[in-house]
């Protein structure tokens, strides 16, 4: 999956047209805040984790990612739907892949070790959106969920 949104966010940054076009990149970056901000609060821990999520799991370079949380930022405060973000990913990536996105977002999610009603619910639109199914959604989240959880515990320790 790693090499296969590698090579998408390449594609996709060469074939950019003259007209301001929102990258697959943003499109992310808009949903995962848009997930962190659910709960009509974003904290600082929840900036932190898009922050590594989008070097670590999307592979972009530090440099650029304070500029796609501030495209982002806009986007997400000036959106009054979250379908139009949600396209590029049934557009352009494998139900495998879109898990692995949903994992990326449960992350954001869990990034204050809590999760509210709120959070749940934009989590469930958004899975109804690329089509991955009730049983899969609940699986995802309790996967991240532990494997947070267990982090922020052995980093206590």
């Amino acid at each position: 999956m790693k090499q296969f949104l590698e090579n998408f966010f390449r594609f996709n940054s060469k074939n950019s047209t003259d007209k301001p076009q929102i990258t697959f990149e943003q499109n992310i970056a808009t949903l995962m805040l848009l997930v962190a901000m659910a709960d009509d609060e974003i904290l600082e821990a929840e900036i932190q984790t898009i922050k590594k999520l989008l070097n670590s799991k999307l592979k972009l370079e530090k440099n650029l990612i304070d500029e796609i949380i501030k495209n982002a930022k806009e986007l997400a405060h000036n959106s009054t739907d979250i379908y139009s973000f949600v396209r590029d990913i049934n557009k352009n990536l494998k139900q495998h892949e879109r898990q692995e996105i949903i994992k990326i977002f449960w992350e954001v999610v869990f990034a204050d070790e809590k999760l509210s009603n709120m959070e749940d619910n934009i989590m469930r639109k958004i899975c109804n959106l690329i089509g991955i199914d009730k049983h899969t959604y609940v699986y995802l989240k309790n996967e991240v969920k532990q494997n947070v959880l267990q982090a922020n515990v052995e980093e206590n320790d």
